[in-house]
């Protein structure tokens, strides 16, 4: 029982003091949720004393209290205006606060160390060497008592906890305030951080720190962000600043690598992180910044410094070995943007940077504020100078330059690989040319090389399908140029248009009016030029390919239309060359044309033509005298026009005549479609559209004529013409055709020529003239024709050796003296002169016979003094002729007929004549007289005779039917029986008149004049002469005789006659 008791009055005493204590609790948790509880009485009991590697050291607190955060928070003991002393009594800090965590353990253990530390008046100096070197500097001062403290507690926190230390249970010490000073010794730039703060909190890597300091640099402030690790070993120092309201020109001197900041002025936020080993050496420094709006300026690169609106920078820098790595470095320039990566390697004052640099969006107005200057000066000169409006949507840059940092003008281009995209430009390349609108492409340039290749633009309605543009010589020196490529799309009007600008220097002669073309054209133009600001036509090397489609050109040439032509078209400095084919009047045409240029060249220019082209085109090109002679087509294979540089043009033709149908009526000639034609002309032009010489030869069917026609220059008249050959069937001569003041001079030699195929009349007979119609004056040009030809070729004959010169007007033949051998006997001359109101004609042939049998008109004559006296009437419009005929010594002779020769011959009439007497006798004498009216020929009056055999005629000849009518009387044993002739009166009664006898015989030959139909009437063999006389045919002709008798003195007796033929 007594224990039962005891153990229920101890339950009541624990539970009283648990109770007691509860109570305690609650009022002290109370308490202390309203603020720090104040011990007085255990400040005896919170002094402490260790020992630190400055010596021993000993903390005495004035204040103590206790302090609870909440539930979340442990109890806390807090020591304040805690004074540090040293082993001598000096004080050599003051700590602010000291916190102890009281945990039961703790309590348990006795141990009441502290876990957090406050200090202020901190003061750190640092120093960055002339090597490179962070060095830390605490200064001890009134001013800064707690800055010996630092290294103490810094030195604690990097040690393991250790319960029985004093300062063993640290984990964090908070510096409320500290003034930190940099002291760059390279520059001898200072600036400070007076109001910083941090908290030092023990980590297992070593000691971490976060904290808050403004900077003062530059009379700028800016605000930071702390955090840093100092690793356990001593060996790591990583500090981490993220600042607000930082402007990097600040810090330029904070090391001599980053110097280029100078001109970096811009409010940014971002952060820099800095490496170093655990001696303060730096190993590396990163910044990551974004800010703006401001000014920025790279030495070298943005000099000046230009306005911004935003940057980016991100960048590295390893001070071993003097790089500084640009990862992002991008700069808004209130529209433009810029963004710069790369490598910047440091020596001394001296540095090389390498990387890649993007603009974008760049007005071109504004692109000389980002196009380095020293970076391809020319090229840059003149592209400011040539290039307006549009935009550089984007830029790369792949490069590396070098230079001083003391010197940065001094920029050097080591390599350089840029790229471009642009949009709308307006590139003058040439003025006063009109300027390309609309360029748009893309770019590249390694240094040496800057190329554009261009996709769209426009000159007018002339559109750039592509292109490509080299500015070259960029890699040193002034010899900037540029070598373009483009690819031209246009009609061939607008391409007509802009060719005729006076600035690019094209003859007129080259181009046409661009209203008369039609066609489209794709040109490939290639120039070379310096890129001056000035540049003339001269110094521009250039070459361009046109194709041509479609293209028409009115009036081409000799009022001739191009259509549908095709053709490709070169043309460089030195030659112009055209290849293609077109429609010329519908016909298809091979055409090549070339044109030199240069100082001394083949040759100026030259055209060649091929193909087949028709007679109406021709006479459309003004031939439309070839009309008569020509039609079909003709193949020009080739037609070549050539000038030269000097000197006449030559004009040269070669055409193939088959298709061609030619016919020459007053020659009787023609040629077929289909057989074998050539014709070879050459021409020279003596500076005008008219050659003053032409060569040709003709060679169609059994027509050759060959030769050089001359026309006066500045007229087109004619002047010369000399045919060197003229060959036609049987004729074969040579010749000239003369000018002459009143018309043409004509030469015709050689052996033979042809005059029977363009004698033979129509077998219509014309309609003859009135007979009473007066003449009308003679018109036209005067013929001088001078003939000396081995053969006149006629129908069945020829006439030899025909010599002489007559002239002829018109229709009219004016004056004749022409001389031809048709015998041993001597030459046949005829001469026509002019006499009273009209002409005066005279033959004389002393072998009649030979001339007829030679001309093969007549076979049967043999011999014959021929005289013929005419005189023509020219006053009526076919002029009369009276013709007196005599001919003496003359026989008939009967021919044998032949088949190859097919000659008239008098053999009917010698055997009529054979009848009446000796049809061989020679004939001492023949008269007629013979009247010439229109086609009709009317003899009178004609009479012969021999001793054997008289005749007498008269009748009529029809040209332009070739029949002969004669009629007369022969009369046998003439000379007896034409006595009774001779006696008056009685002598008419019985003969019938002079030239017949008392017994004679009528007859009469009609038809054709190559074999006329003889009759004879025998009863009037014996009828008296005056009866007989009026049986005689007359064939219509009236007798010129009178009818009258004649008185004895005017009429010659028979011995008179007789002796006369004797005589003769």
């Amino acid at each position: 029982m007594t224990h039962v008791r005891f153990t229920i009055r101890l339950l009541r005493w624990v539970g009283a003091a648990v109770v007691g204590a509860a109570v305690i609790a609650v009022l002290l948790l109370w308490r202390l949720s309203m603020g720090p509880l104040e011990l007085h009485f255990a400040r005896a009991y919170a002094n402490r004393t260790f020992d630190t590697s400055e010596g021993r050291m000993a903390l005495e607190a004035r204040r103590v209290s206790l302090v609870w955060g909440g539930w979340q928070e442990p109890l806390q003991l807090v020591l304040a205006d805690i004074a540090a002393t040293d082993a001598k009594g000096m004080r050599v800090a003051t700590v602010p606060a000291v916190v102890i965590n009281l945990s039961f353990n703790a309590l348990i253990g006795g141990a009441l160390q502290p876990t957090e530390i406050d200090i202020d008046n901190v003061r750190v100096d640092v120093v960055i060497t002339r090597e490179g070197l962070i060095e830390t500097f605490l200064p001890q001062d009134d001013d800064a008592s707690s800055s010996r403290i630092l290294p103490i507690l810094l030195e604690q926190l990097l040690k393991e906890p250790d319960v029985n230390h004093p300062l063993g249970r640290l984990n964090q010490v908070r510096i409320s305030s500290a003034h930190v000073r940099v002291d760059d010794k390279t520059t001898g730039f200072v600036w400070d951080a007076p109001a910083a703060r941090a908290l030092m909190v023990r980590d297992e890597a070593g000691v971490r720190m976060q904290g808050a300091l403004t900077v003062q640099a530059g009379g700028h402030n800016a605000e930071f962000q702390l955090s840093a690790l100092y690793g356990r070993s001593r060996e790591q120092l990583d500090i981490s600043l993220r600042g607000q309201n930082l402007r990097l020109s600040a810090f330029a001197s904070a090391a001599p690598q980053l110097a280029p900041l100078a001109d970096l002025d811009m409010p940014m936020d971002g952060a820099i992180r800095v490496s170093a080993s655990g001696k303060g050496e730096i190993r590396n420094v990163d910044l990551d910044l974004r800010g703006g709006p401001g000014r920025i300026g790279i030495p070298g690169v943005l000099s000046p410094a230009r306005d911004v609106d935003r940057a980016t920078l991100r960048l590295s820098f390893t001070p071993a070995e003097n790089r500084v790595r640009v990862e992002e470095f991008s700069v808004g320039f209130n529209g433009p943007t810029a963004s710069l990566r790369g490598l910047l390697e440091l020596k001394q004052r001296d540095f090389r940077f390498e990387g890649s640099a993007e603009l974008k969006d760049v007005p071109v107005p504004r692109l000389a504020e980002f196009w380095l200057e020293p970076l391809a000066a020319g090229g840059r000169a003149w592209t400011m100078a040539n290039i307006s409006d549009g935009m550089v949507n984007a830029i790369t840059l792949d490069f590396a330059v070098g230079g001083n940092l003391d010197h940065p003008e001094n920029l050097k281009v080591e390599r350089s690989l840029a790229q471009m995209r642009y949009e709308g430009l307006t590139v003058r390349y040439l003025d006063p040319m009109p300027p390309l609108r609309g360029v748009s492409g893309t770019m590249r340039f390694d240094g040496a090389l800057m190329r554009f290749d261009i996709a769209s633009g426009a000159v007018g309605n002339i559109k750039l399908a592509g292109g490509r543009v080299d500015v070259l010589g960029l890699e040193g020196g002034d010899n900037h140029r540029t070598e373009i490529e483009l690819q031209i799309r246009s009609s061939v009007p607008d391409t007509m248009a802009f060719l005729e600008h006076p600035k690019i220097g094209l003859a007129k002669d080259l181009l046409f009016n661009p209203k008369r073309t039609a066609g489209d054209v794709a040109v490939t133009l290639r120039l070379k030029l310096p890129l001056l600001k000035s540049v003339a036509m001269s110094d521009v090397s250039y070459w361009a390919g046109a194709d041509i489609e479609r293209f028409a050109l009115q009036n081409a040439a000799l009022g001739l239309n191009l259509t549908d032509a095709t053709a490709r078209l070169e043309v460089d400095a030195r030659e112009l060359k055209v290849t293609g084919k077109g429609k010329v009047e519908g016909q298809v045409l091979d055409v090549q044309w070339r044109e030199l240029f240069g100082p001394k060249p083949a040759f100026r220019r030259r055209y060649e033509v091929k193909g087949q082209i028709s007679q109406a085109t021709l006479a459309k090109a003004g031939l439309a005298g070839l009309e008569p002679y020509m039609s079909g087509s003709v193949i020009l294979a080739p037609l070549v026009y050539k000038v030269p540089v000097a000197g006449p043009s030559e004009l040269s033709i070669k055409a193939d005549l088959k298709p061609t149908r030619l016919e020459i009526p007053d020659i009787k000639w023609e040629k077929a479609v289909g057989s074998d034609g050539q014709l070879t002309a050459s021409a020279r032009f003596a500076g005008g559209p008219v050659p003053a010489s032409t060569d040709f030869d003709l060679r169609a069917g059994d027509l050759s004529v060959a030769g050089k026609i001359e026309l006066r220059a500045t007229d087109g008249q004619f002047q010369r013409a000399t045919l060197s050959r003229v060959t036609l069937g049987r004729t074969n001569i040579s010749g000239e055709v003369r000018r002459t003041d009143t018309g043409y001079a004509i030469d015709a030699r050689g052996p033979a020529l042809d005059v029977a195929r363009f004698l033979e009349d129509e077998k219509q007979a014309p309609r003859p003239p009135d007979p009473n119609a007066p003449a009308q004056p003679l018109s036209g040009p005067v013929m001088a024709i001078s003939l000396d030809i081995g053969q006149v070729l006629l129908k069945r004959g020829a006439l030899p050796a025909v010599k002489g010169v007559l002239t002829r007007q018109g229709e009219r033949l004016l004056t004749t003296d022409l001389q031809l051998a048709a015998s041993s006997a001597g030459p046949t001359k005829l001469t026509l002169k002019a006499q009273g109101n009209g002409r005066h004609l005279d033959v004389k042939s002393p072998d009649v016979g030979g001339l007829l049998r030679a001309a093969g008109w007549l076979d049967g004559l043999v011999g014959g003094e021929l005289g013929i006296t005419a005189q023509f009437d020219d006053s009526k419009a076919d002029p009369p002729m009276t013709i007196n005929v005599e001919m003496k010594k003359f026989r008939l002779a009967q021919t044998a007929p032949t088949r190859d020769r097919d000659v008239g011959t008098l053999n009917d009439v010698i055997e009529q004549l054979g009848r009446a007497g000796n049809a061989g006798q020679v004939f001492d004498k023949l008269e007629a007289r013979i009247d010439k009216a229109g086609a009709r020929m009317t003899i009178r009056d004609g009479r012969t005779s021999g001793n054997s055999v008289g005749i007498t005629a008269q009748g009529t000849y029809q040209f332009d039917r070739d029949e002969i009518c004669l009629a007369g009387a022969v009369t046998p044993a003439y000379v007896l029986n034409a006595f009774l002739s001779n006696v008056p009166v009685l002598g008419w009664i019985l003969t019938g008149g002079e030239g017949r006898g008392m017994f004679a015989i009528n007859y009469s030959l009609r038809g054709p004049i190559d074999n006329p139909k003889g009759e004879v009437n025998a009863a009037t063999a014996i009828t008296p002469g005056f009866l007989r006389r009026m049986m005689e045919g007359t064939c219509g002709v009236t007798s010129g005789a009178t009818d009258q008798v004649s008185a004895p003195d005017e009429r010659r007796t028979l011995e008179q006659q007789q002796q006369e033929r004797i005589g003769h």
